[in-house]
């Protein structure tokens, strides 16, 4: 009941009859008043929950900071990156449309009391690193890795350089699970420098995350027992699942953080199995790292886990469970792939390269599935991510789910028929897991609109039915494809309205064959009929080159990669987007990053990483903000970039102030600076193959200029939406308020 209702209530009988008659002005009257009333009181009411973290307006949230004598942290979801992407895509769900990234500073001042209770231990410190920076960390103490002078009477076994390494002892060196111990370094710890000190604490960053891929089907190759883990037929490394909460046993602490899965740690938990059982009694089947991957209550460290179709692979010595088969894991070299089958009941694993073979013993499956983790430097491509507000809002005329199992069909192809043959004109297909479908070799979208949807925190793989993996797309509708692999390429014809892609992989180089190298080199989307009113839009994606061979409207690129070139090879000699012969085609760009030449009719990009040469056939229109953009050579003038004006950009601005810092310098003196300058400020990525965990980002050694060169301070490129600076920036804030005294602390980025 509304205060308006509750004062006309209170009315004697006789005035609210004598209201009634003449039209109830008087409850007209009292409505006005009881609106004011019931702001009034919702107003009381916020007040009182302002007076709490949890429930307080975000406004409010420095002010109960101050309370508790601590400073605010850069909370991510402030951020306004996604005002294109709220404009441009008004069919999804949001409300944003921007990643999480970091730990939320409402959540940071609730936990202060808490934490400072336990202000001055390692598990404090270890904590308060993790939450403030919101990356998996380890904190590596330089105490107890420095080797000591041994007093006879008091000896310190474990602080000793003589003990003879193992095997995982040469694999983890180096490393911040190192356990060997080393003489003192009296340098600051900062990089791989300075851990070794009694008064020096080192954080180690671990930045990519581990992107979980649940009973995929893997790749046979070139011969039936010899698979590869990657559904898109890669040879990539596979990662620990970097599980902090679960119990792990000596020696398998570098599982506590998602990293490249060595072959010494997986080896070292396969033969320590064993020892694990009981005397006389069957072992378990999971290994610390070798289980069902996504069993939380038997299996929380798991990191791969392999399926015979639906029976489960295990290492256990119950021969009488018919639900599993039984084998012998073993860590295995398999580049090259060996001659022949590996001998007996045992499955060989290459967990740098994420290869499995089938022993001789062993019957092949149907299928292979497997469960692992792969290394991702952002939320980019799709996978096991949150994207729920990227996925169709409202009601469509036609809406068909895809699955193995509980679903309207078992197969795309199916539900793209059911499509063609009915007349709804905008349709959503939702695939509600992460299995291979094929496709078509054509879809046609004329009048019409057609939505292939992964469903939230999955990634199917979409095989294109053509042998070079080539979707051709016909008609003059819209075709979106949202959080899915293509396995292959897409070709446009003529009069299509716009091509959306959202969160999708587009393998640089094309689809692979059976022995991973490509069917056939080219472009990710190629343009190839007369299309002036086409749009072509890419938010979070990694994709191959575009190539459009007639003008088209515009390309609209939003945190994503697009990277040229062979797919073997780096893009310095490819193009990443570009036109045939003079340029039709507009580029707008927000935090993108192109690894090749780029040519467009007119280009508008912000906060992007251009490794190439960059031509806009008018450069009277548009504008370049806050971008990197390699300087031109005064040897080859014609190979030189055309731009339209330049804002903050990089190297232009580093040059600008060291010229302004030595104003006397002339001549060769000037140029040297210039020289010197530019080849300082310049990008340096981790990697430029696609199946390399680093593809696309910027190494730790990057100048600051271009790893904070954003218009908010966050590094240019495609993971501007990690925000990694300030989330390094936050971990700093925190380390100097809960260090203890005398204590020298240092960060490390880990690659």
């Amino acid at each position: 009941m509304t205060a308006a209702d509750q004062l006309y209530a209170r009315l004697p009988a006789v005035i609210r009859a004598r209201d009634a008659e003449v039209g109830e002005p008087l409850r007209a009257l009292l409505a006005v008043i009881g609106e004011q009333a019931d702001a009034l009181a919702a107003d009381i009411a916020r007040g009182y929950e302002d007076h709490f973290i949890e429930t307080c307006q975000d406004q409010y949230v420095p002010y109960l900071a101050r309370l508790v004598g601590t400073v605010p942290l850069y909370d991510a979801s402030t951020a306004q990156d996604d005002a294109t992407a709220l404009v441009e895509f008004d069919d999804l769900r949001g409300p944003r449309l921007l990643p999480s990234a970091g730990a939320s500073a409402r959540a940071d001042v609730a936990r202060t009391i808490a934490v400072r209770r336990r202000k001055g231990t390692v598990s404090a410190l270890a904590d308060v690193a993790q939450h403030a920076c919101g990356f998996p960390v380890r904190l590596v103490e330089g105490l107890a890795r420095t080797a000591w002078t041994q007093h006879l009477r008091h000896t310190r076994p474990d602080l000793t350089t003589t003990r003879l390494p193992t095997r995982l002892d040469s694999a983890l060196a180096g490393t911040p699970f190192d356990r060997t111990t080393r003489l003192v370094d009296v340098r600051h710890p900062d990089g791989p420098v300075g851990w070794y000190h009694p008064a020096h604490v080192t954080v180690a960053v671990h930045r990519e995350r581990a992107a979980a891929l649940q009973r995929v089907p893997a790749r046979e190759a070139d011969q039936p027992w010899r698979y590869r883990l990657d559904p898109l037929g890669l040879d990539r490394p596979l990662f620990t699942r970097g599980n902090r909460t679960a119990d792990l046993p000596p020696g398998l602490e570098a599982a506590a953080v998602p990293a490249p899965l060595r072959p010494a740690l997986f080896e070292a938990d396969l033969l320590a199995h064993p020892d694990t059982s009981a005397a006389g009694g069957p072992l378990p089947s999971p290994t610390t790292l070798y289980g069902p991957v996504g069993d939380q209550a038997n299996a929380p460290a798991a990191s791969l886990g392999v399926w015979f179709d639906d029976r489960f692979v295990t290492p256990t010595a119950d021969p009488a469970d018919l639900g599993q088969v039984h084998a012998t894991v073993l860590s295995r070299r398999l580049d090259p792939w060996p001659a022949a089958r590996p001998d007996g009941a045992v499955l060989a694993v290459d967990v740098r390269n994420g290869r499995v073979a089938v022993g001789s013993a062993l019957p092949l499956p149907a299928v292979l599935r497997g469960s692992f983790f792969h290394g991702a430097a952002g939320l980019v491509g799709g996978g096991d991510y949150d994207r729920s507000g990227w996925l169709a809002a409202g009601e469509p005329d036609q809406l068909l789910t895809v699955a193995a199992h509980d679903a309207d069909h078992t197969t795309l192809t199916d539900a793209l028929a059911a499509w063609a043959a009915g007349p709804a004109r905008h349709t959503v297909i939702q695939v509600l897991d992460s299995e291979d479908y094929a496709l078509p070799a054509g879809i046609t979208v004329t009048g019409r609109s057609l939505v292939i949807e992964a469903a939230d925190l999955q990634r199917p793989v979409l095989r294109p039915a053509p042998a070079d993996g080539t979707l051709t797309v016909r008609g003059d509708g819209t075709l979106t494809l949202s959080g899915v692999a293509l396995d292959g390429r897409i070709a446009t014809g003529p009069a299509l309205a716009r091509l959306r892609l959202l969160h999708c992989t587009l393998l640089p180089g094309g689809p692979r064959d059976q022995t991973g190298a490509p069917v056939a080199d080219g472009p990710s989307i190629t343009v190839a009929g007369p299309s002036p009113t086409l749009r072509i839009q890419l938010a979070f994606c990694l994709l191959g080159p575009v190539l459009l061979d007639a003008p088209a409207d515009e390309v609209l690129l939003l945190d994503s990669v697009v990277a040229a070139g062979p797919a073997t090879g780096t893009a310095g000699a490819t193009e990443a987007v570009a036109g045939a012969g003079a340029p039709g085609t507009g580029l707008r760009a927000e935090r993108s990053t192109f690894l090749g030449t780029v040519a467009a009719r007119t280009v508008d990009a912000s906060e992007c990483l251009f490794t190439a040469r960059l031509v806009a056939a008018r450069t009277q229109q548009g504008c370049l903000r806050y971008s990197y953009l390699p300087p031109d050579d005064p040897a080859r003038p014609a190979e030189a970039s055309r731009t339209p004006r330049r804002f903050a950009c990089q190297p232009d601005l580093a040059v600008a102030r060291v010229l302004a810092a030595d104003p006397q310098a002339t001549g060769a003196a000037r140029a040297a600076l210039v020289d010197a300058e530019q080849r300082r400020v310049r990008p340096v990525l981790v990697s430029r193959h696609y199946d390399d965990p680093g593809f696309a980002e910027l190494d730790p050694r990057c100048p600051a200029e271009i790893a904070a060169g954003a218009e908010d301070g966050s590094e240019m490129g495609a993971y501007c939406h990690v925000k990694e600076p300030q989330r390094l920036d936050n971990l700093r804030r925190r380390l100097d308020e809960y260090l203890p005294a005398g204590i020298t602390a240092g960060i490390t980025v880990i690659v």
